[in-house]
């Protein structure tokens, strides 16, 4: 099974550099959402991934008028290296994370109208990327509509399907049930004190998840940390004894700065000489 890592947008880059480092780890930076490779071996027939972009309707929007051919370009011409995947959803452009109540959903066709526009820019570029459709229609359209979604998906030709929000247990082994008789694989979000109940990485894999992310891991560990440096500041007016790790030049370090003075000297630039 992959495990994910997923730092929400804005993530500061040493987190990143510390995630991207760590070969047990998937990691997921700046609303975009790459995904860095650890494990895939259930999907080994889809290539090895290495990086995935969420594709949010209403980040979409800004780029184009026309969601067809904003999903056609996300395809074919990524912002960032081409990826491997792509998660594509189907809420209205004012979307909201799943785990909170009232989304809006929109009707089937639009959400087909996306996918169909994925499929067609992948295969006309006979890109290797994988299509994950991802489907909010629990809390607001019932279980069996969002199955439904999914299965439909399937059809027009994604790889991947995402049941986001499932409420209970008995759901995500019914949704492994359905989808293990086509062989599809589906993908769990484990979200922290969200909707879905928690599961560990070895009671997803024995449900029949094949792919798993955690978004929002490092939320609450940040939180913390930050929140008790403040008060030590505020009540002290310094520094805490534990504040007294790599510092600046530490974080720099971790973020390639020292990789970058490298290339600068092996290239004859003097940009980097009075750096430390």
């Amino acid at each position: 099974m992959t495990h994910v890592v997923s730092v929400g947008p804005g993530a500061s880059c040493p987190l990143s550099a510390i995630l991207k480092k760590n070969p047990l780890m998937l990691c997921a930076v700046s609303g975009l959402h790459q995904y860095r490779r650890t494990s895939f071996p259930d999907m080994a027939k889809f290539g090895s991934p290495t990086r995935s972009m969420h594709i949010d309707p209403g980040s979409l929007n800004q780029v184009s008028p026309s969601e067809r051919a904003i999903m056609t370009s996300a395809v074919s011409k990524p912002i960032y290296r081409q990826p491997t995947a792509l998660h594509i959803e189907d809420q209205v452009q004012e979307k909201r994370c799943g785990h909170l109540m009232g989304e809006i959903i929109v009707d089937r066709e639009t959400y087909f109208s996306r996918l169909r526009a994925a499929v067609t820019a992948r295969n006309k570029i006979q890109s290797k990327m994988l299509l994950i459709a991802r489907t909010d229609a629990r809390q607001q359209l019932g279980f069996d509509e969002a199955i439904e979604r999914l299965q439909d998906a399937m059809e027009i030709g994604v790889d991947i399907v995402f049941f986001e929000a499932m409420a209970f247990k008995e759901e995500a082994n019914k949704i492994c049930e359905i989808f293990k008789k086509t062989d599809t694989p589906v993908l769990l979000n484990m979200v922290p004190r969200g909707v879905t109940t928690n599961l560990t990485a070895q009671e997803a894999q024995e449900i029949g998840f094949r792919l798993m992310i955690f978004p929002g891991l490092c939320i609450a560990p940040v939180i913390k940390s930050v929140t008790a440096e403040m008060e030590h500041l505020t009540t002290h007016g310094t520094l805490s004894a534990g504040n007294d790790g790599a510092g600046v030049n530490g974080a720099f370090d971790l973020c390639g700065l020292q990789e970058c003075i490298g290339i600068d000297q092996t290239t004859g630039g003097k940009a980097y000489e009075k750096v430390g």
